[in-house]
């Protein structure tokens, strides 16, 4: 259940934790906060456990919930020492203000109490003088879970390169993505590489600044999606809906292809296109152009969604340019001999 809750995306557990304590605690007299998580930890999973753990016993005991720790950076304390976890958060937090003389502290796992001493210290500084803490779970020396071993993976599967662009990529969040986009893979039905980038935009006044932009390499097309939330699992949902609907439009549009047995008739000319000369060019894009038929060419501008699709004529082995008419149908822009 802790690992459902903590890593795995499951919020609404958090619910269900705070019935075990209310079950096991009496309501106590004092506000309660929590043990404030380090910001690319939080960003990674998408929320914080011990938040929502006080803020649900808060609601049920009818107590205020005060966020009066600020906690700087350090590494994870997942897999280090009992002494590596006291010396990383030595210090680690502080008051924001003034505390009340009581205080309830809330965190959802207990492993070696390093991680609530710290806080516990940083309150009493503040001017708290009884410090009671709260954990849902923890940890007992000496016991470990047995997992079953993963089968081997399986030549054709999925190769998936996941890259973080200003945060750390967590096991969890690595594999929500993997999860996620397999379903790519057996959609299409053949070994595929993924090239998956998540970022956080540093912008204050973009509210979905959780960026999910992924690449797909298959034997047919190269897919490619972008989408931004302020939930990073929710923009890779939202990524891999985009996917499947553009391998299924491509594989609609390949069985209407066979079934007619001829190519499509490619329109000229060119698109009308309104006085620029003033703007100043605000983006530079470059990209791999594959040689490819006037045909594979429409059906990637269909794929990616745009208005025009650059590529190399596999027939004169010139750069041409697809587009989309206004009157219907596809454009297509040939260099001059």
């Amino acid at each position: 259940m802790v690992a459902a809750w903590k890593d795995r995306g499951l919020r609404g557990l958090a619910r269900r934790a705070a019935r075990v304590v209310v079950e096991a605690v009496a309501a106590p007299d004092a506000p309660l906060t929590f043990v404030p998580a380090d910001a690319g930890r939080r960003l990674t999973r998408g929320h914080h456990p011990a938040e929502a753990l006080a803020r649900e016993l808060a609601r049920i005991w009818d107590l205020p919930v005060l966020p009066l720790l600020e906690r700087r950076g350090g590494r994870p304390q997942r897999g280090l020492t009992r002494v590596e976890r006291r010396a990383n958060v030595r210090g680690a937090f502080t008051a924001r203000e003034q505390v009340p003389r009581a205080i309830v502290l809330i965190d959802d796992v207990y492993t070696s109490g390093a991680t609530v001493n710290s806080a516990s210290s940083a309150l009493r500084k503040a001017g708290a003088r009884r410090v009671d803490s709260i954990t849902f779970a923890r940890v007992v020396p000496g016991y470990t879970v047995r997992r079953k071993a993963r089968p081997p993976p399986k030549e054709d599967a999925l190769r998936l390169q996941v890259k973080g662009r200003n945060l750390e990529i967590s096991e969890s969040i690595r594999g929500y993505a993997e999860q996620k986009l397999a379903k790519i893979d057996r959609q299409l039905g053949d070994a595929t590489r993924v090239e998956l980038e998540l970022a956080v935009e540093k912008n204050p006044s973009i509210s979905a600044n959780q960026v999910a932009e992924v690449t797909v390499w298959t034997k047919g097309p190269t897919l490619r999606a972008r989408e931004a939330s302020s939930d990073m699992r929710a923009s890779i949902d939202r990524l891999t809906e985009k996917l499947l609907r553009q391998v299924t439009q491509y594989r609609d549009r390949r069985t209407r292809r066979n079934a007619r047995n001829q190519n499509s008739a490619v329109d000229g000319g060119a698109p009308a296109m309104s006085d620029q000369r003033d703007q100043p060019i605000v983006k530079t894009k470059q990209f791999a152009v594959k040689p490819m038929t006037a045909e594979e060419a429409v059906l990637q501008l269909e794929l990616v969604g745009h208005d025009f699709f650059v590529f190399q004529n596999a027939d004169t082995e010139t750069v041409n340019v697809v587009y989309r008419r206004r009157d219907g149908g596809y454009g297509l822009i040939e260099p001059q001999t």
